[in-house]
């Protein structure tokens, strides 16, 4: 266990605180397109001073966190913008400018996000923003050229003042015990985005729960779904309260769901089947909406409609509401922890699955060592919000 012991680790919060990849897309829908010149852009914002009137400390240990961030994701191929110490205004204006690039040659586009927070914020060196008032640049009505396209959110904040105890759990192998943090291993699935109506007939009842009684879920995925979750508990792979949600305007979602578990148990790990869900939720329904937007089929000779809020994956170092560990001298325990996993599996898993790992690092080989009562022996979760309609799989760029 990577518990840190001579070297402190602090907060992200308020004041008080080329292997070549087997993995094509072709002509499959659920895959990303990867056939582009080039990956994407890779705009990381790195805010380590702040001004006295914030309240905020230095962030000592964010360069580690810096350097790891450019190593990873220039080696994925991305082209990396890097900006340190920025205004809240400056942080708005570098992303809407990269929203109105032009990405038509760009297979994604990511963006990484090291800073003090809270729940729903992020701070600039003068103040802080909405999370949502950063990203929305890159709906799908407003950049064009990433329309149908991933757009991956990496964010080191905190998130609220709240610290995890952890849990005694029993290890794989059953005779030993391991500290895991207190929200490790939810799931939470919404029909519908934050902010967003979710849909009920007034004779019929609500989209969500009507087709979730009227598949029944069928016995097979009634079966299989069990079988599934309780491997991951047990082996504590599914780390965190995923928030898995279909997040699109007026979509079947418990009807997408039950017949992606029914096709695909048996077959796919958990959050590919979700990430099916998505797909066939935003791409299933035919309805004339201003949160629709036209996009690029598979095929590339027809369009389709889908959410402004689709193909949006948000990686938080933290679940809602707690703190966010850096380590001082090492760098944030999230950040490292990415950078590890998608250097070591990025030419062999789907994200989705990278990501699980990254849960798994975080929750099971850290604990914090501070100076200050109480906040000490500590555990961290990260959360990952997917709104990915399809699988994605990092070209191999490593000579």
């Amino acid at each position: 266990m990577d518990v840190t012991q001579s070297d402190e680790d602090t907060v992200d919060a308020l004041k008080l605180f080329s292997k070549n990849s087997s993995k094509t897309a072709g002509s499959d829908p659920y895959r990303y397109k990867m056939d582009y010149p080039c990956i994407g852009t890779c705009l990381i914002i790195n805010n380590k001073n702040f001004h006295r009137s914030t309240g905020m400390g230095a962030r000592n240990g964010t360069d580690e966190d810096v350097d790891a961030a450019i190593k990873t994701f220039s080696e994925l191929g991305y082209k990396v913008n890097v900006n340190t110490d920025r205004t809240v205004a400056e942080m708005k204006q570098l992303l809407y400018s990269a929203s109105k690039e032009d990405h038509s040659k760009s297979a994604s586009f990511a963006c990484v996000l090291l800073s003090h927070g809270d729940e729903g914020v992020i701070y600039g060196t003068d103040g802080f923003e909405k999370l949502e008032k950063l990203a929305e640049y890159f709906k799908g009505d407003r950049c064009k050229s990433l329309v149908g396209k991933p757009k991956l959110f990496f964010i080191q904040t905190c998130r609220g003042a709240e610290l995890d105890n952890g849990i005694e759990a029993d290890s794989v192998d059953a005779q030993t015990s391991e500290r895991i943090p207190v929200e490790a291993d939810f799931l939470y699935a919404y029909s519908t985005a934050p902010g967003y109506y979710s849909w009920r007939n007034t004779t019929n009842g609500s989209w969500f729960m009507q087709a979730w009684f009227m598949q029944a879920w069928y016995m097979q995925a009634w079966y299989m779904q069990a079988w599934y979750m309780q491997a991951w508990y047990m082996q504590a792979w599914f780390m965190q309260a995923w928030f898995m949600q279909a997040w699109f305007m007026q979509a079947w979602f418990m009807k997408a769901l039950c017949k992606m578990l029914t096709r695909f148990c048996g077959e796919l790990e958990l959050m590919q089947i979700m990430t099916r869900v998505n797909h066939k939720a935003c791409r299933g329904v035919d309805l004339s909406d201003e949160s629709i937007i036209e996009a690029d089929s598979v095929d590339a000779q027809t369009s389709e409609r889908i959410p402004v809020e689709a193909d949006f994956l948000y990686a938080y170092s933290t679940a809602p509401g707690y703190y966010s560990w850096r380590n001082m001298t090492n760098g944030s325990w999230f950040m490292q922890a990415l950078c590890e996993m998608l250097t070591r599996f990025s030419g062999e898993l789907e994200l989705m699955q990278i990501m699980t790992r990254v849960n798994r690092k975080v929750a099971l080989h850290f604990e914090s060592s501070n100076y200050k009562p109480g906040f000490s022996g500590k555990k961290q979760i990260p959360c990952i919000v997917s709104m990915l309609t399809k699988d994605f799989y990092f070209p191999d760029f490593y000579a």
